[in-house]
């Protein structure tokens, strides 16, 4: 029988790509490590993405090709399930070159 994946919030990749909690970061990395191998499935929500997306440009002030730069690898994960991983990609696209809000980009299929 084959599990479902589980849903995870913007808050385990947060802590992953940031390492601001070592301890939670250390738990988020050993996760994304088994969803790499796909030994484990998880699902992130296009409005989870959206809310990382948000969080790194205004919160911790990071440019949006940074950001893309972090996500692509993420979502290209083995065990990493996306409503679409093709859409997720272009939106992260015309998010940095088109200069438009994440959440608009997700639209835009």
């Amino acid at each position: 029988m084959q599990r479902k994946a589980k849903v995870i919030d913007a808050n385990i990749v947060l802590r992953f790509l940031l390492n601001d909690d070592p301890e939670k970061a250390e738990r988020c990395s050993a996760l994304l490590q088994r969803v790499e191998s796909g030994d484990e499935k998880v699902f992130l929500p296009d409005l989870v993405i959206a809310d990382i997306v948000w969080t790194l440009e205004k919160f911790y002030r990071q440019p949006k090709a940074r950001i893309r730069e972090l996500l692509l690898p993420l979502i290209s994960l083995r065990g990493m399930r996306l409503s679409s991983k093709s859409v997720a990609r272009n939106a992260l696209k015309w998010y940095v070159e088109k200069k438009h809000r994440l959440d608009g980009c997700f639209c835009c299929r």
